[in-house]
């Protein structure tokens, strides 16, 4: 499996305004470039021009953008929605918030905000496939760990390195 995803946002809104895929995985090819209009409200994608309302992002700012979210005040289990477009349509993400927890990854233990996003089952994913992300609970809010079920095992992706922080990274231990 070789993926590459790169997602260009706005610095202000973290709203894309361009968005492109390459995925290979075994002999399964798919590749897109989608340009959004945020003004004239339409996304151009290799499939077509898709109409949309309100914030709509693509799959990887989503991600970002959600990390700014004020979680102060969610209860365990409430739940935020987000529109998002990939392939050939607006999709709606679901983001559930689940706590917080201590994590270990390659750069230390960090104290984390734990969030269950959904995923579309298909090809890789099963239709009960969980998908669980840790960022930090701090100022950097850093996506440090992932893990996800998949139709055969399961895939964890561990960050390994972090460098042009606005605050320092403060690991409980390193």
């Amino acid at each position: 499996m070789r993926n590459r995803y790169e997602s260009y946002v706005d610095r202000t809104t973290l709203l894309p305004y361009f968005y492109t895929e390459n995925r290979r995985e075994a002999s399964y090819r798919h590749s897109d470039n989608v340009t959004f209009n945020h003004d004239d409200h339409k996304i151009t994608a290799n499939k077509g021009v898709f109409p949309f309302k309100g914030k709509v992002f693509d799959f990887v700012s989503a991600y970002y953008y959600a990390r700014g979210i004020d979680v102060s005040k969610m209860n365990i289990g409430e739940k935020f929605d987000m529109a998002y477009f990939l392939e050939d349509g607006i999709h709606t993400l679901t983001i559930t918030y689940m706590g917080k927890e201590k994590v270990t990854c390659g750069l230390g233990t960090f104290n984390c905000l734990k969030f269950n996003p959904t995923i579309i089952p298909g090809r890789i994913f099963r239709k009960d496939s969980k998908l669980y992300l840790w960022i930090t609970d701090d100022g950097n809010r850093i996506p440090i760990k992932a893990h996800v079920e998949l139709i055969v095992g399961s895939v964890t992706m561990d960050i390994t390195g972090a460098r042009g922080l606005k605050y320092p990274l403060n690991a409980i231990n390193k």
